[in-house]
């Protein structure tokens, strides 16, 4: 199955196959010259570039939609849902908030790294 959802935030396809396939479909597509290999480093900085989330990292079933700042895929108008008036709530006091950061020069912020602020500390 080959889909063109975007999670990296990059015009490209993500492909499933069975795992019995997957070496033999990436003998193939690397037969390609203009086709790169790329690991999950490559897919984190291009997803945190684009602001997305992943789940069990950035969101998971602890953090609510205003926590994740994913209020955006929440519905805002007609019928009310069960948890509306709780993640109201919720929105005016998160306990949680998910933040971007800019990274001054060349770098990639990872999982686990130190971040400091203009003091250092």
């Amino acid at each position: 199955m080959a889909c063109r959802c975007g999670y990296t935030g990059e015009d490209g396809f993500e492909i499933s196959v069975d795992n019995s396939n997957a070496v033999k479909l990436a003998d193939l597509l690397l037969q390609n010259q203009i086709v790169r290999p790329a690991g999950l480093g490559s897919r984190d900085s291009l997803r945190l570039e684009a602001g997305l989330c992943l789940h069990g990292n950035d969101m998971d079933h602890t953090k609510n939609p205003a926590e994740s700042t994913l209020m955006w895929t929440v519905r805002k108008e007609g019928n009310p849902f069960l948890g509306k008036e709780a993640l109201d709530t919720l929105k005016k006091n998160p306990e949680y908030k998910r933040v971007g950061f800019v990274v001054d020069g060349n770098g990639i912020i990872r999982q686990g790294c130190d971040i400091l602020n203009d003091k250092g500390t």
